[in-house]
């Protein structure tokens, strides 16, 4: 998605992925704020990216991967790289850079899976939706 959205993200959706960073920022000390900006963010790399299929996936793990976030927010370590990665992403996403896009995704997603509970992926109730 953020490879596609370095090839198709027009103004109104880096303001968009912008004002979602903005709203992780201001909410760094609460976790629902800043978890649900998260999450806009990255439903808004997969609009941007143009194919209407990519958010429409996201839909049913938005609630496993809230729960992963509200819990991995604990730190203020993974609030500040969270937010310097998702800052990397947008700024790959400006640049129409389709392959540092994509690299600053995967590295974004890998960083996160580091710190995502495993208890959250091993819990039955997460799957329901």
């Amino acid at each position: 998605a953020a490879r596609l959205a370095a090839l198709r993200a027009g103004d109104a959706h880096r303001q968009v992925l912008l004002g979602h960073i903005e709203e992780m920022r201001v909410g760094r000390e609460d976790r629902a704020r800043y978890a649900a900006a998260d999450m806009a963010f990255h439903v808004g790399v997969a609009r941007a990216s143009g194919n209407p299929l990519l958010p429409t996936l996201l839909t049913p793990l938005v609630r496993t991967i809230l729960m992963g976030m509200l819990e991995s927010h604990r730190t203020a370590d993974a609030v500040d790289l969270g937010l310097s990665m998702h800052a990397e992403i947008l700024e790959r996403v400006s640049d129409h850079d389709e392959n540092g896009a994509g690299w600053a995704m995967a590295k974004h997603l890998a960083d996160s899976r580091r710190l995502f509970p495993a208890e959250i992926l091993l819990d039955p109730k997460t799957e329901k939706s």
